[in-house]
């Protein structure tokens, strides 16, 4: 029994350090750019290991980008419900973001921007499973943006006024300053003009 349990826990460590490697190298480079052989490096398995667990690049792919949302949407709803207002809520979701840039920044040394809009990117016209995955990634960011604009919209803060198409501007926004922090390298962009940019498009004061 014990070794049962011993071998289901590898197997799960196996598999998680494989969407861990295949999420930071993809991040980190590109999906063009990083081979099974570099997965299976920096995870440590063999590639009969991935092959076990994944038929391709590709399924790892949309397994890691779905692990990596099921790590920070706990954090995202989080601000979500916290008792503040929607204004204060904006300035806690540009502080988390920075807060995941940082970290990047501090352990590679350069910006990575948004892990899903630069892979889908390169992959939208390539792969359709790819695309899809990340298409479902920023619709339900848009969605989290849309909850804050409906509670501003309760308080008093903003009119009910075209709330979709202002939470799909503000995403769009975000993943601009993303992809612009990461080919200038600049972290400030986080701090400055992100907060202030979602604000102006929410109409928030």
């Amino acid at each position: 029994m014990m070794t049962q349990l011993s071998t289901a826990a590898q197997s799960v460590d196996t598999r998680t350090r494989l969407l861990e490697a295949a999420h930071t190298l993809i991040w980190q480079n590109s999906y063009s750019g990083v081979s099974v052989d570099d997965i299976c490096r920096r995870a440590n398995v063999n590639k009969g290991s991935f092959y076990h667990f994944f038929p391709s690049k590709n399924s790892l792919a949309v397994a890691a980008l779905d692990d990596h949302w099921q790590q920070i949407e706990p954090e995202i709803k989080k601000i979500l419900a916290t008792q503040v207002k929607p204004k204060e809520k904006i300035k806690l979701l540009t502080q988390f973001i920075y807060d995941q840039q940082k970290e990047k920044f501090d352990a590679i040394g350069h910006v990575c921007g948004c892990p899903y809009a630069s892979l889908g990117s390169e992959m939208s016209m390539q792969d359709e499973t790819l695309r899809l995955a990340v298409e479902r990634k920023l619709e339900n960011a848009t969605q989290f943006l849309e909850q804050i604009l409906r509670e501003a919209v309760s308080q008093g803060v903003i009119e009910d006024s075209q709330i979709k198409e202002k939470a799909r501007e503000m995403d769009v926004f975000i993943i601009g300053i993303m992809t612009t922090a990461r080919v200038r390298n600049n972290l400030d962009l986080f701090k400055g003009d992100l907060e202030t940019g979602l604000l102006r498009i929410a109409g928030i004061k």
